[in-house]
């Protein structure tokens, strides 16, 4: 399981706003794509900012729903500098 792709989707950003003033966003995605080979919908919604070092941080939740009318709820975390992005059901 360490190494092998659990998850993969493709799809748009719904929609965007600005939260403060330092540039922070807020953007609303929707996907379709397949978690351990089932066909799933995810819609997630992720807050960017860029901390004092200057790195780019994103941290999300979402509802991911399958075919098969099982649902589970994704954290996603990603750190510009390490261009991984991780997340938890």
């Amino acid at each position: 399981m360490l190494g092998e792709l659990i998850y993969e989707g493709k799809g748009k950003a719904r929609g965007m706003r600005v939260l403060d003033d330092n540039g922070t966003m807020e953007t609303t995605f929707q996907e379709e794509g397949t978690i351990f080979g089932i066909e799933c919908t995810t819609t997630l919604t992720v807050v960017s900012a860029y901390r004092p070092d200057g790195a780019g941080y994103s941290e999300g939740y979402g509802m991911m729903l399958t075919k098969e009318s099982d649902a589970a709820t994704p954290h996603f975390i990603c750190n510009k500098h390490s261009k991984r992005a991780y997340a938890s059901l």
